[in-house]
């Protein structure tokens, strides 16, 4: 005796379950893009603050800040600019904004008498799975933001 036929069962099984992969596999990759974006501003901000609070001239007394013992604002914005990641946004420096696709970065105490450094970047990133959006708060963009603080030397 034969068992009876069972033609398109996994044709049906794989149309459930198709859109639900293709669904958490979008999610994945939604994940991944925001993981990658915090820890691209992060290493930067680690940098830029490493740069900024490094003593240039080392016969000055330690417990003098100024303009001249440590790194100067451009430089340390160029350090910011160099170790962003290929795939990260470009920079814009002290502003405010929403634009999805831009890091804005604010360096504190840059080039002046104060013995720290602070050193924050924020981006937004626009998911492209609506799983992801709605775990986050039913939000267009996400806000990804790092910050990095550096006692002076």
């Amino acid at each position: 005796m034969r068992p009876p036929r069972r033609n398109g069962q996994a044709l049906v099984e794989m149309a459930l379950i198709l859109p639900v992969f293709l669904l958490v596999f979008m999610a994945i990759i939604d994940l991944g893009r925001v993981l990658h974006v915090y820890t691209a501003i992060h290493h930067q901000c680690v940098e830029a603050a490493r740069v900024a609070s490094r003593r240039l001239n080392l016969r000055a007394y330690t417990s003098w800040y100024s303009s001249t013992t440590h790194t100067p604002l451009p430089e340390v914005q160029a350090t910011f600019r160099k170790y962003a990641s290929p795939l990260a946004p470009r920079t814009e420096f002290q502003a405010k904004g929403e634009t999805p696709g831009v890091v804005y970065a604010t360096l504190t105490n840059v080039g002046n008498n104060q013995p720290f450094v602070k050193v924050e970047a924020y981006t937004h990133v626009t998911p492209i799975t609506p799983l992801v959006a709605r775990f986050f708060g039913n939000r267009r963009t996400l806000r990804v933001s790092a910050e990095s603080f550096q006692d002076k030397e």
